[in-house]
């Protein structure tokens, strides 16, 4: 059997690794910039002009 200095190190080795990881890998991403509100599945698609992209965009960055 093994000794109880060796199973706590190893016990406080692996909480260390677990708590590590997981800050590591669950770190919050900001949050996007306002912009035009969306629909389900197809996003701003329906809302895209087919002509005069640029002024719609220059437009559209002025509002947001």
């Amino acid at each position: 059997m093994a000794r109880p200095s060796t199973l706590l190190s190893l016990a406080v080795c692996t909480v260390f690794v677990l708590v590590w990881t997981k800050r590591k890998f669950s770190k919050r991403k900001p949050p996007f910039p306002p912009g035009p509100p969306g629909e389900p599945i197809i996003g701003n698609l329906r809302s895209m002009p087919s002509e005069d992209e640029a002024i719609f965009f220059h437009n559209l960055g002025k509002k947001y």
